[in-house]
């Protein structure tokens, strides 16, 4: 079960990092497009997918963080149940 929960600290990383960068390359995307294009109905087009994309991809990585992280404590619930287990045993 340790080596399980080992396994569960980078998908952790990259959850986080997600979080980070997600919404720092979508006002990046957005900054290039309002200096760069002229016409405003291309400008009001891709703001508001980016930001509908955003939206959507945000909640996606709330929801793999969520799952990975409830998993992740699940993993450290079993481990300290199995110690203790060994534990008692040890003492019989």
């Amino acid at each position: 079960m340790l080596m399980k929960r080992k396994l569960m600290i980078p998908w952790l990383g990259i959850s986080l990092f997600w979080f980070i960068v997600y919404p720092i390359a979508a006002i990046i995307i957005i900054a290039l497009v309002c200096t760069y294009v002229q016409e405003k109905i291309v400008v009001v087009s891709v703001v508001g997918i980016v930001v509908f994309v955003l939206i959507v991809g945000y909640s996606l990585g709330i929801y793999f963080f969520l799952v990975v992280y409830s998993y992740f404590k699940a993993l450290r619930q079993l481990s300290t149940n199995a110690r203790n287990w060994l534990l008692f045993s040890a003492n019989w």
